[in-house]
């Protein structure tokens, strides 16, 4: 992904709200990105994502939805929504980066803050969110009495800041009783039994051809390798936050052999999941 400078990485702490108004969002990750589409691959996440672009030109692909990308730029990404950055003109992309996890709000999926898969401001003009990415930046790196407060404080108004920003320039979102989602939302749900080609087909009553087909002119992935991916980032979630060994943890995401589970997350993730541990409970 070129290179990154992590500020800031921490776990998580559940706690429920009905509404946006006491919330308490925990930040789990701000970085500086530049990005110039090395590890290019459709993933997701499963929290809340904030792109805020600093220079370059490019774009977001989700299925066949193009979002187009310049300088002042922001993108809100929802949980569980598959894609993947591009650039232009060989000339990198570079942004802020944000994760936000425990958001709870009634009527949408954990972490997200619509019922739009995306939502892309164009041209931030009055650098409202760049400024509070700056400000969580400096407080981090600087470390004064107060800084996890402050930090604190600022997420909170991140949130509230993002909740607020239009949505009517999206695209319409697809229907969720769309079949392709169906199958994308069981994947998530039951990723941990298993799930068989077949299986999937069975539910939307297409052949395997068309639901092949289908899947990956929507979100540029088959729906099997979105299965692994799926499992591997729950996999990531387990690593980082439980002392649960590989073993149990390839079993618990749906892989029946450790063996073949450390062999998939090294494709995906690029490290082996004992190396993946050691990195991120550092």
């Amino acid at each position: 992904m070129g290179t990154k400078t992590n500020y800031f990485s921490i776990g998580q702490n559940p706690f429920i709200k009905s509404g946006i108004d006491g919330q308490e969002p925990i930040l789990l990750l701000v970085n500086k990105v530049n990005y110039d589409n090395s590890g290019n691959a459709p993933h997701s996440h499963l929290y809340l994502e904030v792109l805020c672009f600093l220079d370059g030109e490019g774009y977001l692909m989700h299925g066949k939805n193009k979002y187009v990308i310049n300088k002042g730029d922001i993108l809100i990404v929802n949980p569980g929504v598959i894609h993947y950055l591009s650039n232009d003109n060989d000339k990198p992309l570079e942004f802020y980066s944000l994760l936000l996890d425990n958001i709870h709000i009634e009527g949408l999926k954990p972490n997200s803050l619509s019922k739009t898969p995306i939502i892309h401001k164009r041209h931030d003009t009055d650098t409202t969110i760049l400024n509070l990415f700056n400000k969580i930046i400096y407080e981090i790196s600087a470390k004064k009495t107060g800084w996890y407060l402050s930090v604190k404080g600022l997420c909170f108004d991140m949130l509230s800041k993002l909740y607020r920003i239009d949505q009517t320039q999206n695209k319409p979102q697809i229907t969720e009783d769309n079949e392709i989602y169906r199958v994308k939302n069981y994947i998530e749900e039951y990723y941990y039994n298993d799930i068989t080609l077949k299986e999937l087909v069975d539910i939307v009553f297409v052949n395997k051809y068309h639901l092949i087909h289908s899947f990956k002119k929507q979100f540029n992935i088959s729906p099997m390798h979105y299965l692994t991916i799926v499992r591997i980032n729950r996999a990531k979630d387990l690593l980082t936050k439980t002392e649960m060994s590989i073993a149990e943890i390839a079993t618990k995401v749906g892989f029946n052999n450790p063996v073949y589970f450390a062999e998939q997350f090294k494709k995906v993730i690029g490290t082996t999941p004992s190396i993946y541990r050691k990195i991120t409970t550092e």
